[in-house]
């Protein structure tokens, strides 16, 4: 599979979930490394792939609680250092939560940025996460709260327009 098999430029963004539940998913080994885990091993492949078309450029976001850009859209492959990063948990203070939101808001403001830049780049997300949107709490305790506060995110309205407007960035999002 290529995206946009008629662009030749191409802008791919990990979303990398960096979230204490990932502990439970994919642990790893040895156990809650990043060594040997799915998520690694699969953010390392399609590096790899990727390096091998020409004019992309990759960035990457890690999230928990909050989210960070760890790498800018940048060419070439993500470095060794980028992919430990990317799935060694609870680092850099972004806590064990599981935030969505920060992550996608976080995932448009590059894309806007990079639109407005060169407007013929196709644009690709690739989200990788267990799933498990955990937004307040601790899901091993009470996962109620982190319902809660996931409904009022999309009942706010807030997740409709983020989807309309990725959809307006003609972004096109890959879940790991």
């Amino acid at each position: 599979y290529q995206p946009c098999p008629n662009q030749e430029a191409h802008d791919f963004i990990f979303l990398m979930d960096k979230s204490g539940s990932l502990e439970r998913t994919d642990p790893g080994e040895p156990e809650s490394s990043f060594k040997n885990t799915q998520r690694i091993e699969a953010l390392r492949k399609i590096s790899e792939e990727l390096s091998g078309i020409p004019d992309v450029r990759v960035g990457l976001i890690e999230f928990a609680n909050r989210a960070q850009i760890t790498r800018e859209l940048l060419p070439g492959e993500l470095s060794d250092s980028h992919l430990e990063g990317a799935a060694t948990l609870f680092t850099d203070d972004l806590g064990d939560d599981t935030n969505y939101e920060a992550a996608l808001d976080l995932a448009y403001d590059m894309f806007e940025k990079a639109k407005a830049e060169n407007p013929e780049r196709c644009r690709v997300l690739i989200f990788f996460t267990d799933g498990v949107n955990d937004p307040v709490g601790d899901w091993r305790d009470d996962y109620r709260d982190s319902i809660d506060q996931a409904k009022k995110w999309a009942d706010s309205g807030k997740l409709q327009e983020l989807s309309e407007n990725l959809h307006d960035l003609e972004v096109q999002t890959i879940a790991v």
